[in-house]
């Protein structure tokens, strides 16, 4: 697979394991609490990595350490519209997404878009300006209401008001970024994000990087859909050629996200001839990795500890093929 350019590959291994108490046992998706930090003291300062991708746009990838800050941020210096983020990783890394914009620019942070409702994508949101506007796609604000820092009613007021169904452009000439949602992925509000002028899109944990994905079907994922929303994302999104991902620095070319695609749905048509077959989930756990062939064989090894083998794909599957 071709990629445009490579920063550093850092593999988000530990941030499942730090939320998965609050999700579903099948699929532990990277949302829900904080990172607990080094025991009962003060926790070691965040100091993350700013890497620039293009002219005006930098990522603070995630990096694995005891108290990993989650998924990667993307820095948009505007012209004329300050400092655009999107998204905010886990709750406590405010600070330090502050203190790398400073190292580039005195311009105003405006705008956080977050990409989806896991709380290593908008656990930061909370520690910015109340002032700074928050989008997100229309379906997120209602999943929001089940993580940790929203629950009960807390925060109500931060909840992002402004949303959009299908595609929103935010500011106009050099600044324009165009917010795509094409249908449930890794959940049901997975929004992409093309910073036009750039020909750069962050997609988030729609493609995390490459190796099998967190399936996180509370929140309105699916499995099954998930290839046919990237071709549809695909066909319909013109003039990109790099794309950003949800947990690796590694920056890739249009036809990796393509290739995620075509990957999912392999894996999808994998798990179907295997639950028609009558195979249980340990069986098509054990067997589906090699029936897809060598193709995919580097995204089966890739991620091993983010979501190890593929018995939560698997069972998330079964799960969506049950229902029919």
């Amino acid at each position: 697979m071709k990629r445009a350019l490579v920063l550093v590959a850092i593999v988000a291994a530990g941030t499942v394991a730090m939320v998965a108490a609050q999700q579903p046992a099948a699929q532990q998706p990277a949302g829900g609490q904080a990172p607990a930090g080094r025991g009962a003291g003060t926790p070691a300062p965040i100091n993350l990595q700013l890497e620039k991708v293009r002219t005006n746009l930098y990522q603070l990838p995630i990096f694995n350490q005891s108290n990993a800050p989650g998924a990667t941020t993307t820095i948009f210096v505007s012209e004329n519209n300050g400092v655009i983020l999107v998204d905010t990783k886990n709750p406590g890394s405010g600070k330090a997404i502050i203190e790398g914009v400073r190292k580039i620019t005195d311009k105003p942070i405006t705008t956080i878009i977050n990409t989806h409702v896991h709380a290593d994508h908008l656990g930061g949101n909370l520690e910015f300006d109340p002032k700074v506007e928050i989008v997100v796609q229309e379906n997120t604000p209602g999943y929001m209401k089940g993580l940790a820092q929203y629950k009960d009613g807390a925060n109500a007021d931060r909840i992002p008001k402004r949303t959009f169904k299908d595609k929103l452009t935010l500011f106009t000439g050099p600044d324009a970024i165009d917010l795509y949602y094409f249908g449930p992925a890794h959940t049901g509000g997975d929004a992409l994000v093309v910073f036009r002028n750039l020909r750069v899109m962050a997609t988030g944990d729609m493609t995390a990087a490459t190796g099998t994905p967190v399936m996180d079907l509370a929140n309105g994922g699916s499995a099954l859909q998930w290839g046919q929303t990237i071709a549809k994302a695909a066909a319909g999104i013109k003039g990109v050629d790099l794309i950003t991902r949800g947990h690796t620095s590694q920056t890739c070319d249009w036809a990796c996200f393509v290739e995620y695609g075509q990957f999912m749905t392999a894996y999808a048509d994998a798990a179907r001839a295997a639950h028609k077959a009558g195979k249980t989930i340990e069986q098509a756990t054990e067997e589906i990795p090699g029936a897809m062939g060598p193709k995919w064989k580097d995204y089966f090894a890739g991620l091993s500890g983010r979501n190890p083998g593929t018995k939560a794909n698997v069972t998330a599957f079964y799960e969506e093929l049950n229902r029919k």
